[in-house]
Order: C-alpha cells, then sequence, then structure tokens
C-alpha cells in the first residue's frame, strides 16, 4: 500500500524509530513570458499559421483559424494579410474610397488588381461586345458574328453588331 505521511511523526510511525528524515525542498520558479501570435496569423500549439489568400487577421494572440476574416466580395489579398487595406479589389473590379469592389460595366474589362477608379474600366473595342460585368480581360470581350461588324466601341449587347452590306463581308475575328 501507500504510505501518506506529510509530519515526522507520522514518518516514524510509518518507518519505525531509525528512519532518517532528510529535508528537501524543491525550488519551482516560474516565468512569465508573452507568447504573441502576430497579425495576418492564427498560432496552435505553438505553431504560427499565416492567414491563407483573400483573408486578414488585424489582431494578435489569435489562436483559431477564424480569426482570419474573409476579404470583401470580389477582393483579393495574399497569404498573411494584416489589414483590410491589404484586401484589394480583382481584376474586372474598383473600389471608391476603400468601400466595396463595383464591377466594370458592361461593354468594358479591367486588368488592373487593385483599382480605385473606374476609370480603368477599357471599353471592348469596335467589333467586339460583352453583356456581362467584371470582365477582366480584353479577349474577354466577344466577337461580332461572321456576317456582323461592330462599328462602336463598348458595345454591350450583340445587338450592337450590324449586318454586313450586300456584297460585303466581315471576317471572324
Amino acid at each position: 500500500g501507500a504510505i501518506e505521511a506529510t509530519t515526522p511523526a507520522q514518518l516514524v510511525q510509518a518507518f519505525g524509530s531509525t528512519a532518517t528524515i532528510t529535508a528537501v525542498a524543491i525550488e519551482q520558479e516560474e516565468e512569465e513570458y508573452e507568447a504573441t501570435c502576430p497579425t495576418g496569423s492564427w498560432c496552435s500549439v505553438g505553431v504560427t499559421i499565416p492567414c491563407p489568400v483573400n483573408t486578414f487577421n488585424d489582431e494578435v494572440d489569435k489562436s483559431d483559424q477564424g480569426a482570419c476574416k474573409a476579404c470583401p466580395d470580389n477582393a483579393v489579398s495574399p497569404v498573411g494579410s494584416t489589414s483590410l487595406a491589404a484586401c484589394i479589389c480583382r481584376a474586372g473590379y474598383f473600389s471608391l474610397a476603400h468601400a466595396e469592389c463595383v464591377p466594370c460595366p458592361a461593354g468594358s474589362w479591367s486588368s488592373a488588381t487593385g483599382a480605385t477608379s473606374g476609370t480603368t474600366c477599357a471599353p471592348c473595342v469596335a467589333g467586339t461586345f460583352s453583356s456581362a460585368t467584371g470582365v477582366d480581360a480584353a479577349d474577354k470581350c466577344n466577337a461580332c458574328p461572321p456576317g456582323k461588324r461592330g462599328e462602336a466601341s463598348g458595345a454591350n449587347a450583340s445587338d450592337a453588331c450590324l449586318e454586313c452590306a450586300p456584297g460585303a463581308f466581315a471576317a471572324a475575328s
């Protein structure tokens, strides 16, 4: 069985009168340290894990992945982003004064990431059109079908493509 003795008298009783009692002092030293998990990350078991793309964390000492907040709709950010300001509009979108990301209107496109003005949205060239908003490349503007031509840039529907005159043709783009 186990011997439970906390006083000298209890030890003598448990081991007999010839038992020698030696005092041992154990000193425990407590050290305080700051375990800081940096912004742009969350930490688990002492491991710092960066927030994934399109998220950010602007607070320290977060211990769950939920600390990484999603960027607003149509905004992107790199791994380990530390603030909402790191979330910038993706190509085809622009923001006004860091508000929501607004799509380039139909009939236009923009390949710029982080645009802060609609002036980055360029019109689809004559002979093409786009009815979609938020288009991110010029080659995503649709060519007018064979036998039709487009005379104006910035067309936002296929009805902007006109029939060729009799005896004339428009080559496919």
